[in-house]
């Protein structure tokens, strides 16, 4: 992330920050995953939409846990920082360059070795582009694969992910983009 955030114009150790620590969460078990995202919840920094069906699956908590975390941890931690964290797992509207960056850099990160995350890795080192329309374009295929993977996968649809895919596909539209019907 450290790495092309300057080409978004995003701070480089901020962008190291919440690559580093955006999964603090991920490895608590499930009790402690919920008991973090309610507390999260109860600062009214971020109002975790569906709260008691998204308890029902409680990984996907595992972004308000690392930032509960965080909150709890980091004297002074910005809502920035904060808000990327959070959103990270199902994205949201509205959001920073240092949340998009945090989204798209954990759909397509090295492990993930699959098509779809070669493509996004592709679009965000893409330098033949404008880096807005490129960071645009990583970020909408990063929700189109993943709405994708979980149409073939049956599991449940957040409300934030399909929100926020339909932000970024207006936002396409506005700008006039054109979206490589070969990426889909």
């Amino acid at each position: 992330m450290k790495k092309v955030a300057s080409k978004y114009g995003i701070n480089e150790e901020r962008a190291y920050t919440v690559g580093l620590l955006h999964d603090l969460g991920r490895e608590l078990n499930i009790d402690e995953i919920k008991e973090l995202a309610i507390k999260f919840d109860s600062r009214d920094i971020i109002k975790i939409v569906n709260l008691e069906k998204k308890l029902e699956t409680p990984i996907i908590l595992h972004g308000a846990a690392s930032a509960e975390i965080l909150a709890e941890k980091l004297d002074g931690v910005d809502n920035e920082i904060l808000e990327a964290v959070y959103y990270h797992t199902l994205g949201g509207v509205g959001l920073s360059n240092l949340a998009k960056l945090l989204y798209i850099a954990d759909f397509c990160e090295p492990k993930r070795d699959y098509r779809e995350s070669k493509i996004v890795r592709r679009l965000l080192d893409n330098q033949n582009d404008s880096a807005d329309n490129n960071l645009l374009l990583a970020y909408y295929f990063s929700y189109y694969y993943s709405i994708r993977y979980t149409l073939k996968t049956g599991v449940i649809f957040y409300k934030d992910t399909i929100d926020a895919y339909n932000s970024v596909l207006e936002e396409i539209k506005k700008r006039e983009l054109v979206i490589d019907k070969k990426l889909i």
